[in-house]
């Protein structure tokens, strides 16, 4: 639903801001599909594809890197249109191009397609287990790719353009100068931001933990208690993927009527008024 609101209607379809914020849609369709689809196969049929096939298993670690990268950048990207958008300097507004935006996406998911090539590479079945067996991109990504690219950065990205331009908007409302849309926009923009942190910091937490305790020798009872917290925080992290439209919902009046508009397409129908010259006006 958000690939269909941010694609086809007015309001949004030329904003540099929805523009990233579509791209991180369609990055979260390919996320979710990768992520749970082999987790639905295993469990519930007992088919985990990612344990039979070399080629699945790095597909989809391949896959999943992809995904998150693309969304992550693409959300903290809309952040900072919100942020150039709603500034009171020309110039900093100028650079806000749906041109621009277009070039900026491409790069970006080259860059990603790019960089996650080494899991094609370096992920293969250990003892039918789907894992990275080269030590120097164990460590690469564990200290380095995860901390810096899916962490770190975007949630400080995404936390300074926001309040910058929830400032901006403030102050444009108080001279009555700032765009229902863009207002909305920066109020979607920082709604995710809320989302984001709420799903990330359980998972980086843990993931701190995990490699803090890594060299500790674990009784079963906590090897339990630690696969239960991994299903947890990973499944929080795959929510974060679809709870964007859920957020968009419930901060945006004009994003709720866009949906419905689409949801009730074509099941209701059109009213009718005919006045006194004959001519017919639908509405």
């Amino acid at each position: 639903m958000n690939i269909i609101v941010f694609s086809a209607d007015d309001p949004y379809r030329n904003k540099p801001c929805t523009f990233f914020l579509m791209i991180a849609a369609i990055a979260h369709s390919v996320h979710l599909l990768s992520a749970t689809l082999t987790r639905i196969l295993a469990t519930g049929f007992d088919k985990d594809f990612s344990t039979m096939s070399i080629v699945w298993c790095k597909m989809r670690q391949y896959n999943i890197a992809t995904a998150a990268g693309i969304s992550l950048t693409c959300q903290w990207l809309a952040a900072v249109d919100q942020f150039l958008i709603t500034s009171r300097s020309v110039r900093l507004r100028q650079l806000s191009c749906i041109k621009r935006a277009r070039r900026i996406g491409i790069g970006v998911a080259v860059f990603w397609i790019v960089q996650s090539v080494p899991y094609l590479v370096f992920v293969d079945l250990r003892s039918n287990v789907c894992t990275i067996c080269n030590s120097f991109w164990q460590v690469y990504n564990a200290y380095i790719d995860f901390w810096c690219f899916y962490t770190i950065l975007p949630v400080l990205m995404m936390t300074i353009f926001g309040i910058l331009a929830y400032r901006n908007v403030r102050a444009l409302k108080d001279m009555r100068k700032s765009q229902g849309v863009d207002r909305q926009l920066t109020h979607m923009v920082c709604g995710q931001i809320v989302l984001i942190i709420v799903y990330v910091a359980p998972y980086a937490t843990f993931n701190a933990y995990s490699l803090i305790t890594a060299a500790v020798i674990k009784t079963l009872e906590q090897k339990s208690i630690d696969y239960l917290l991994a299903n947890i925080t990973g499944l929080l992290s795959v929510f974060g993927a679809g709870g964007t439209f859920y957020i968009f919902l419930l901060v945006s009046s004009k994003f709720r009527k866009q949906v419905k508009r689409r949801l009730y397409c074509g099941l209701l129908k059109s009213n009718t008024i005919l006045p006194a010259n004959g001519n017919i006006t639908t509405i």
